[in-house]
């Protein structure tokens, strides 16, 4: 899994090239640690969000976002969705954008749009996942 980016903790992998299962077991890491979780729909489940804000881009596009507390029920109800059959024609063509919180600190977000997962690596452990920046290392030297 290589990095395309990384900004103090944070490193950015691009979707395409991690994989739905890698996506599916970060996303499940992530909601054991967060908090409040922030979406770009309202969650198709009975809980209603704590509040809507919205999100400004440098493009001038504004995004709504729909923020939860993270209880079993939200928690149970995105990890049933992502592991339906064709979830990411499914719960990710609709939840483009789903950003997990710690408190205030962003431990997890996944921006469909963009293509991209950035991950807060002093959260999530990496060395699972064969992660690696930059060219890797070649084995048969």
């Amino acid at each position: 899994m290589k990095a395309i980016k990384k900004h103090e903790n944070y490193i950015t992998f691009n979707i395409d090239e991690i994989g739905q299962e890698t996506l599916n077991s970060l996303i499940g890491k992530a909601l054991k640690l967060c908090d409040t979780i922030s979406v770009s729909e309202e969650l198709a489940y009975y809980a209603k969000p704590m509040y809507k804000t919205q999100i400004p881009y440098n493009s001038g596009f504004v995004q709504e976002r729909f923020v939860y507390y993270n209880t079993t029920g939200v928690s149970e109800y995105i990890v049933q969705e992502m592991e339906q059959p064709r979830s990411f024609h499914a719960f990710f063509c609709v939840y483009t954008c789903l950003d997990f919180y710690d408190k205030r600190d962003l431990v997890l977000s996944v921006n469909i749009v963009e293509g991209i997962v950035t991950i807060d690596s002093s959260r999530i452990d990496l060395s699972k996942y064969a992660y690696w920046e930059g060219e890797p290392a070649n084995e048969n030297e």
